[in-house]
C-alpha cells in the first residue's frame, strides 16, 4: 500500500531521516497547502517547490492531522487501522515510513 508519490526537483537536498516513535507528536508545517482532486490528495511545499500526490490512505493521514492539528504516531497508526482493511503489523509499518517520508521533507513537523 503506497501513501504517496514524490514529485522532486533534482536539485533540492533531500534531509535525513529521523526516527518516530509511538509517542513522538505530529503537527503539518505552515508552507504547504493542500487540496482533494478526486480520490488524491496534492499537497504543495511553496519553500520547496514541491507537490505530492497521497493516495486515499496518505489523504486521510493528511485530513487527520489538519483535522486534530497535532497527534501522536500512535494515534494516527491506529486511525488507519481502525479505517482501513489491512494487516496491523504491514499497516504500522507502511503509516510509520509514510510519516517519515512527509517529516524528511519538511510538510510535519514535531512538536515537545
Amino acid at each position: 500500500m503506497k501513501l504517496c508519490n514524490l514529485v522532486r526537483s533534482l536539485d533540492v537536498p533531500i534531509a535525513p531521516a529521523m526516527h518516530l516513535t509511538p509517542t513522538t507528536r505530529l503537527r503539518r508545517t505552515e508552507s504547504q497547502a493542500s487540496s482533494q482532486l478526486g480520490e488524491e490528495t496534492v499537497v504543495v511545499d511553496y519553500e520547496a517547490g514541491l507537490y505530492f500526490e497521497l493516495n486515499d490512505v496518505g489523504g486521510w493521514i493528511w485530513n487527520y492531522l489538519g483535522e486534530a492539528g497535532t497527534a501522536t504516531v500512535e494515534a494516527i497508526e491506529a486511525g488507519v487501522l481502525a479505517a482501513y482493511d489491512v494487516d496491523p503489523a504491514q499497516g504500522r509499518a507502511e503509516t510509520r515510513h509514510f510519516l517519515e517520508t512527509l517529516l524528511r521533507e519538511n510538510l510535519v513537523e514535531t512538536v515537545h
